[in-house]
């Protein structure tokens, strides 16, 4: 998915406002802005899918321990 595409316009349209709904829960709405980003990254191609969970696991971890 490009960001120039319309599929990408409707897929940020649909984020956008399902987060707005989410304002008021926030561990939902991080979860769901992650699990969003997951599926856009995946829809470029899957198989980097574990490469960006282990880095994103990493960050929060080293995150943490900061």
């Amino acid at each position: 998915m490009l960001f120039n595409t319309l599929a990408y316009a409707e897929f940020f349209g649909a984020v956008f406002a399902i987060s707005w709904l989410l304002v008021r829960a926030r561990r939902l709405r991080v979860l769901f802005l992650l699990g969003a980003s997951y599926f856009f990254y995946a829809r470029w191609d899957w198989r980097f899918l574990p490469l960006i969970f282990a880095s994103s696991t990493i960050d929060w971890l080293l995150g943490n321990a900061i």
